[in-house]
């Protein structure tokens, strides 16, 4: 028994020898930001990230790994999609799932872009405290603060950072004081709070096959755009080149088109115009004109819209009509003899290019 009793000391000692190392371990630890990450890239939006190379920019961004699976805190992000362009809806929650702070992020960039942004923006909304020389609120630190006596309030957090209207506004100076301002969150339904848009334009027109020749021609147009669909009307001329002695010398075709297109989230447009013409037709020595020139044709439109500026769009396309409607032309000569014409194939095929100015 005194030889069991004295062996009770040096147990208690072996035990404090080896749990010391992982208690200090422990210790030196600091207790920082840190939160687990909860992000999947779509398969919808092409050229985002994996998870792994966010938590790489998000390491960069913090300065050190804060992603970890065993914070308390949450960050979670969602990429979608809004028009032509690609949002990045970023939240924070504590260890009971509240809502601590959310942005919205959008880019006018493609996705990689929009990834590296919200990495930054993580970044500056809830981390780098020391810099600002606050401390990091309690529920975003890895541990929970052991209290003394009364604790002191949380600062709030810092505000989102700006976007201009030119793209995302990046720090891009080593100051880590960089001013930011708060911005609303855009709209939830941007069809609802715009309303339509409205547009005009102008085009250049080329008639490769239609017509008795090439041809050539423009166009006045007007436009109204919703979020998926447009509206177009179009008043056109189109003239083929003038050869002489040759029976018509040269074919006029004066229309109009209305045009319903279906608008992608990719700038493509499929249109089906509809278009009611007359031609008319340039001989020498016709006295006048007779009978009904008029032409019904329509059929397939595919167009692209390139954004020029805010208010400004470029719109090339190609066509093909086909005629479903109209009767030939009679032209009466001086000498007296009478002709029927009908040089217009049945199918026109034209490619232009549209300018479209914002009118709103």
């Amino acid at each position: 028994m005194p030889r069991a009793a004295a062996l009770v000391p040096l147990l208690c000692l072996s035990l404090l020898l080896i749990l010391a190392p992982a208690s200090a371990r422990a210790g030196d630890e600091p207790n920082r930001v840190a939160f687990r990450f909860d992000y999947t890239p779509p398969r919808t939006i092409r050229g985002c990230m994996g998870r792994d190379d966010f938590i790489m920019w998000l390491a960069s961004g913090f300065g050190y790994p804060v992603v970890r699976d065993d914070a308390r805190a949450l960050v979670r992000v969602e990429l979608k999609r809004r028009g032509r362009e690609i949002e990045a809806h970023v939240s924070a929650l504590d260890e009971h799932g509240a809502e601590r702070w959310n942005a919205v992020i959008p880019t006018p960039l493609d996705c990689r872009e929009l990834v590296q942004d919200a990495a930054y923006a993580i970044a500056l909304n809830l981390g780098r405290w020391e810099l600002q020389k606050q401390p990091a609120p309690e529920w975003l630190l890895l541990r929970p603060q052991i209290e003394v006596g009364l604790s002191a309030p949380s600062p709030s957090l810092r505000p989102f950072v700006a976007y201009d209207d030119d793209g995302p506004l990046r720090r891009r100076t080593p100051d880590p004081f960089y001013e930011v301002t708060t911005v609303p969150a855009p709209p939830t339904n941007l069809t609802e709070s715009q309303g339509p848009k409205w547009e005009l334009g102008a085009a250049g027109l080329f008639a490769p096959y239609g017509l008795p020749r090439i041809g050539f021609g423009g166009s006045a147009a007007v436009s109204v755009t919703w979020s998926r669909f447009s509206l177009g009307g179009e008043v056109r001329v189109l003239a083929s080149l003038v050869q002489e002695n040759i029976d018509p010398e040269q074919t006029l075709l004066l229309s109009g088109l209305v045009v319903p297109c279906l608008e992608t989230s990719w700038s493509f447009a499929a249109c089906a115009p509809i278009s009611v013409g007359r031609a008319l037709y340039l001989m020498e020595g016709a006295t006048f004109l007779e009978g009904d020139a008029l032409t019904v044709a329509l059929g397939p439109r595919l167009a692209y819209n390139f954004k020029v500026t805010e208010r400004l769009r470029l719109r090339p396309f190609v066509e093909a009509l086909f005629a479903v409607g109209g009767n030939p032309l009679t032209v009466k000569l001086q000498n007296g003899d009478t002709r029927v014409h009908q040089p217009l194939a049945p199918v026109f095929v034209h490619a232009g290019i549209v300018v479209l100015i914002d009118v709103q």
